[in-house]
């Protein structure tokens, strides 16, 4: 049972020797039977070469590396900076209304006799409702 649940490794005999691994690579190219292997490498256009190389060297830099990243990869945090301006949008909102609800109280003051502002205090604590809003993070 157990044999089916574990593969089993091929075994070695002791008399088997482990073939060693190249050590330059002449043995390396005997061992994967290449004949051919340019012995020299010419660069015809240094010019290209010399351009590739400082390309190279301003797409690894810092800056560029982190600019990529933080254009292209998004951040955890992305979410709570939308919360974050939906909040703000929504209290300008509450201020706005807020405030349209104060002139509205002056203008009601002006208009309505003592009285009659009276009644219409005790209508509003009479039938208030406190509205609680929860936020979860």
């Amino acid at each position: 049972m157990a044999g089916q649940l574990f593969p089993q490794l091929p075994h070695r005999t002791h008399g088997q020797k482990m073939q060693e691994p190249p050590k330059n690579i002449e043995e390396f190219l005997k061992l994967q039977n290449l004949d051919h292997w340019p012995k020299e490498i010419h660069l015809w256009d240094s010019d290209k070469l010399l351009y590739t190389m400082k390309k190279i060297k301003e797409d690894s830099s810092f800056t560029s590396i982190y600019t990529h990243l933080w254009g292209n990869v998004l951040r955890v945090d992305d979410a709570a900076m939308a919360m974050e301006s939906r909040l703000a949008e929504c209290s300008i909102l509450l201020k706005n209304h807020a405030s349209e609800i104060f002139e509205w109280n002056r203008i009601i003051s002006r208009t309505i006799s003592h009285g009659k502002l009276k009644q219409y205090k005790a209508f509003l604590k009479k039938y208030h409702k406190e509205k609680k809003i929860m936020i979860v993070l």
